[in-house]
């Protein structure tokens, strides 16, 4: 349950998460363009025109990393809108999509706000409760004073609002407390709406502080080294995985290729037919060696019988001569036995013999002598009985073994047991001979049968096997079965690629933790502060929010919830506030559509002095909105120039959008040449109006190669940043003083304002004070005189003067067309001649012409809008109508968009009346949507689309 002083933000973030996460909140990948090799090894993707917000970023084909491996990315840059990916290493060449996941951003914020515990900061700005002056007295080197009340901000306890519009210090202010804090031991975390002001403020703490590694995590926009190394091991078998997976994917140009060579090709059916062919040939020979086969096996049978016979003589003569084998062995016992006999009676006495020699001294000796020779003629009396009786069993055996042995030998024993053994060895030799032979004999009837049982090759046979052998069918058919083979290891390969990402991922979120847990700076951006699992449950002694004009109050709520003694929130109260759905309800108006500056009603620098615990850094930055930041942008510094298109009516002209918002092709073109003179001075800011002006001038942009160092974008999109030159275009309107300020204040040297005409009021007031020079648009198209003494005028003039032509340019381009021509009268000149040319080729020639207005050539359609001079030819390029001159714009984006905006395919067709017949008009007014009307009928078709026109993706 919500604390009570959370309780309303809660409400009005619960009705912004149902608007904006849906129902069912789930992430999803979204392709944010295609990288393209920059020099220095990085990639490039515009996605200057991806307005969404991403939790995570990959690698991956053009399915996306649901579908086939993703690569996650070393470092990733958002320079205004253009982001710069170091890939890591091993990243395949071909997986040049970068992918975004999107998710729910605002259940994350729900979440936190709702979550338990003391937020004493966070209820102090909800209670609109904010500290005194700073109270600590700490010094820094090169603060003026303003900016050193701010820096001591950051060391005071409590809760501190800092209006700090562009320009005026902030990011030195930011820099120098973050190295105080840390070396105080206190320990930060710094966010900011946008990843460009996080890097700015930590790139000039980390050139102050020169912090040992670990002491300062950057969250979001790289991978800290010891992110990487947790991940090493896992990250190196998944590139071993992924270049597998490369090698198979590989395959399927040649898969698809032999596929296409073997279409037709009945393999089952060649293969018989080679068969036949092949059993043909052979038969006259498989016949006669069939016969030889037979034969040798006959012939091993015999021998093989022959053998068995010897064998079977050979054992019955061995075991004729077993008795007398017998004999001779009992003749050789009885032998050894008599032998044994003899010897042991003859030792014995020979024992008695020596002692009856012996005649020992003393009684004693000698009566012991006495009993020893008596017990040894004793023994040798027994044994010479015992003896007697052996001799006579001995002498019974040998008498036995010579009576069987008779006129044998040993000699003809032996001859019997050599004949069996040779007989045996022949029986076994015989056998595998005939095995043998009858295997051959078994295979080769094999063969034959075979063969017969194919049938003979027909003519159709010999010819499908001799074209397709010529042809190479059977090796193709062969190397694409082996191919679609290696493919089935595809689907486990991906499982296992998935696995081993997840894997990597959830190291590395396990590292981060243990970095954000022990780091002294932790910085991110807001969303990533919610959202990120490193940061939901992380405190800090000290939080500092920058960007906090932009954002929703809810969110800096959220992020003052982990603050622990000290939070001081930057920002500027001018900028145009949060991008969220405008929803009446009270809550949503007071928590989430409100900012800090308004929730505490600072709407002006006078109320930022009239509130306690409100600083101002205002430096260089003028203190007026709207036209009156032109004095104040003037009188520092900052070179102004009206760019006045009043003098090229038709050029402009602007134009209703496809959906909502006003253009004009005069900004578009304008800008292309005014970002390609000044890139070179530094970054370059488009600020267009709206975001129809900003998808026309991007579609420029892209033509023209204008990537790095150039920021195209509505008000809301840009503001916050500082750009060397901007270029302000209001000729679709300036989306009134607050929007025109903001979009005015990111000017650090130059600012340009392209404007139709200068009517009375502060733009003409500053233009006679000379705070702004002005250019005419018609000059700058050679048809009027240009300024003297203007070199940049000059080297504008000239770029675009290689797109100005005459009249006559719009029939070279319609001579050239081969596909289309879309026609916006009226046009310069006399077009019917080129179009009626153009028609007869075939070309798909349309003409919008106003009603009543005369065209003889194309098929025309009657409408309302779009007029003023326009021409797209082949979808590649567009002529614009500039008085007596045409400026061309080749490029395929910007042809494209133009036509999305007028909805030309859907009002291409002439469409006739339902009722009369009649051919309709197209109606639109200053609306989005056309419609169809008869003006007969009073009948009215309303367009069926809703939707925005999206720039297509030229290849």
């Amino acid at each position: 349950m919500a604390a009570r002083w959370s309780a309303g933000a809660v409400a009005g973030v619960e009705r912004w998460a149902a608007a904006e996460d849906g129902p069912d909140g789930a992430s999803t990948w979204v392709d944010l363009g295609t990288a393209v090799p920059r020099d220095d090894g990085r990639l490039v993707v515009d996605a200057r025109d991806r307005r969404v917000a991403f939790l995570d970023v990959c690698l991956a084909g053009e399915r996306g990393p649901d579908h086939e491996p993703g690569h996650p990315v070393e470092e990733l840059r958002d320079e205004a809108g253009v982001l710069v990916v170091r890939p890591q290493a091993g990243w395949p060449p071909e997986c040049r999509h970068l992918w975004g996941r999107v998710g729910p951003v605002v259940g994350p914020l729900l979440e936190g706000l709702r979550a338990p515990g003391a937020a004493p900061l966070a209820k102090a700005l909800a209670r609109k409760r904010l500290a005194g002056s700073p109270t600590a007295a700490t010094q820094a080197d090169g603060l003026a004073e303003e900016q050193l009340e701010a820096f001591r901000a950051c060391l005071s306890a409590g809760l501190r609002l800092v209006w700090a519009p562009p320009g005026t210090g902030k990011v030195q202010v930011l820099a120098c407390a973050v190295e105080a804090l840390v070396r105080a031991g206190r320990r930060v975390l710094l966010v900011a709406a946008r990843d460009e002001a996080v890097d700015e403020v930590l790139e000039a703490a980390v050139a102050r502080m020169s912090p040992e590694p670990g002491v300062v995590v950057r969250i979001g926009a790289g991978r800290d080294p010891a992110v990487a190394a947790a991940s090493e091991e896992v990250d190196g078998e998944c590139a071993a995985v992924a270049a597998r997976l490369r090698e198979i994917a590989a395959l399927a140009p040649e898969v698809e290729h032999l596929r296409a060579e073997l279409d037709g090709f009945d393999e089952p059916a060649y293969r018989i037919a080679a068969a036949r062919v092949t059993a043909g040939h052979t038969l006259d020979e498989l016949r006669p060696r069939l016969r030889e086969a037979e034969a040798a096996a006959e012939t091993a049978r015999r021998a093989f019988v022959a053998a068995a016979t010897e064998l079977g003589e050979a054992l019955e003569a061995q075991r004729v001569l077993g008795l007398v084998r017998d004999a001779f062995e009992h003749q050789r016992l009885a032998v050894e036995g008599l032998a044994a006999l003899e010897a042991r009676q003859r030792a014995l006495q020979e024992e008695r013999d020596a002692l009856a020699g012996q005649e020992p001294e003393g009684m004693r000796a000698r009566r012991q002598h006495r009993r020893l020779l008596d017990e040894a003629g004793a023994e040798l009396r027994r044994f010479a009985a015992a003896a007697a009786a052996g001799r006579r069993r001995w002498l019974d055996v040998q008498l036995h073994a010579r009576a069987v042995i008779g006129e044998h030998t040993r000699s003809e024993i032996a001859d019997a047991d050599r004949r069996a053994a040779e007989a045996e060895e022949a029986v076994a030799a015989a056998d595998e001979r005939y095995r043998s032979a009858r295997e051959v004999m078994i295979r080769l009837r094999g063969e034959v049968d075979a063969a017969e049982t194919r049938g003979a090759a027909t003519d159709e046979d010999r010819r499908l096997v001799t074209d397709s052998v010529l042809r190479g069918l059977p090796e193709r058919h062969a190397r694409l079965y082996g191919l679609l083979h290696r493919r089935k290891d595809a689907a486990a390969l991906e499982e296992r690629h998935r696995e081993l990402t997840d894997r990597a991922r959830t190291l590395r979120a396990e590292a981060e933790e243990r970095l954000v847990r022990d780091a002294r700076v932790v910085a991110t951006t807001l969303l990533r502060s919610r959202v990120h699992p490193a940061l939901t449950a992380a405190t800090f002694d000290v939080v500092l929010v920058d960007d906090a004009g932009a954002v929703p109050l809810a969110e800096v709520l959220l992020a003052l919830r982990r603050a622990g003694t000290t939070a001081v929130v930057f920002g500027d109260f001018r900028q145009l506030g949060p991008a969220v759905p405008d929803d009446p309800a009270r809550e949503v108006q007071r928590w989430v559509r409100a900012t800090c500056f308004s929730h505490l009603g600072i709407a002006d620098p006078a109320d930022v002095d009239a509130r306690e615990g409100c600083l101002a850094l205002t430096g260089r930055s003028g203190l007026g909105t709207g036209y009156e930041q032109l004095r104040e942008a003037a009188e520092a510094g900052t070179e102004i120039v009206l760019v006045d298109v009043s003098t090229v009516p038709g050029l402009a002209a602007a134009r209703p959008g496809s959906v909502a918002g006003k253009w004009s092709a005069a900004g578009a073109v304008l800008a292309c040449a005014l970002a390609e003179r000044h890139r070179r001075d530094g970054t370059v800011g488009v600020v267009a109006p709206d975001v129809v002006q900003a998808d026309v001038t991007l579609a420029a942009f892209r033509d023209r190669g204008l990537v790095a160092a150039t920021a195209v974008g509505p008000v809301r999109a840009l503001q916050g940043r500082e750009f060397a030159t901007v270029v302000a275009d209001l000729v679709a309107g300036d989306g009134g003083p607050q929007a025109l300020g903001a979009g005015i204040a990111p000017a650090r040297d130059r600012l340009y304002l392209i404007a139709d005409g200068v009517a009375d009021g502060p733009l003409r007031e500053a233009v006679e004070r000379g705070d702004i020079r002005t250019w005419s648009a018609a000059a700058l198209l050679g048809a009027a005189e240009p300024p003297a003494d203007d070199a940049t005028f000059g080297e504008v003039a000239e770029l675009l003067r290689a797109g100005v032509h005459g009249e006559e340019a719009f029939e070279g381009h319609a001579a050239d067309a081969r596909r289309s021509v879309w026609v916006w009268t009226p046009w310069p000149g006399d077009a019917d001649a080129a179009l009626e040319a153009a028609a007869r080729r075939g070309v798909r020639v349309r003409v919008f012409a106003a009603p009543g207005e005369e065209v003889r050539a194309g098929t025309v359609i009657r409408s309302d809008h779009g007029h003023g001079g326009l021409v797209v030819v082949d979808e590649q390029v567009a002529l614009l109508g500039a008085g007596e001159r045409v400026v061309a714009v080749p490029g395929a984006a910007f042809a494209h968009r133009l036509l999305a905006e007028l909805q030309a395919e859907w009002t291409g067709e002439p469409r006739p009346c339902d009722r009369c017949g009649e051919p309709m008009e197209v109606r639109r007014g200053d609306a989005a949507d056309a419609r169809w009307h008869c003006p007969g009928c009073d009948l009215a078709i309303p367009e069926q689309r809703h939707a925005p026109a999206e720039t297509p993706v030229v290849g």
